[in-house]
């Protein structure tokens, strides 16, 4: 397959997923650029904004701002670390908690259907080799994204 050709698929895949979710997230007033953030802290209650950035390879401004968006909105509430006056920790609320599951529904509803089509075999293959070229690619993943 000519690289030009994958490019564009992966480009043309990547806007598909990325509209499908911000359709599902739109009833709970969310979108593709925040979901994870909700996700991330429900497995990760009192992650440092720094250590968030790392999870979802998103840089610091994004995150920044995104935070601040969902702490408006009731989500997310930003905490004094105990152990150290100087950092902050992150926490989902009560709300925050609450919407995580409906994000999960979505989030799991979307991945089946980019795949829908494809055989199990060809399912955990795909997957299989996201995770490889991820890998092989984390280097240039943390100086990009986290840059």
């Amino acid at each position: 397959m000519a690289e030009s050709v994958l490019e564009q698929y992966l480009s043309i895949i990547n806007r598909l997923i990325r509209n499908k979710l911000n359709a599902e997230l739109k009833p709970l007033n969310l979108s593709e650029n925040n979901f994870m953030i909700i996700s991330k802290l429900f497995n990760h209650p009192g992650v440092s904004q720094i250590e968030l950035n790392r999870l979802i390879y998103r840089n610091h401004s994004i995150i920044s701002k995104q935070i601040k968006r969902l702490q408006n909105m009731g989500y997310v509430e930003m905490k004094v670390d105990p152990a150290n006056k100087t950092k902050r920790q992150l926490f989902l609320t009560d709300k925050g908690i609450a919407v995580n599951s409906k994000v999960q529904l979505i989030q799991a509803s979307v991945n089946h259907w980019i795949v829908a089509e494809l055989s199990e075999s060809d399912r955990e293959n795909f997957e299989n080799i996201l995770k490889q070229i991820f890998s092989n690619k984390n280097t240039e993943i943390q100086d990009i994204l986290l840059s």
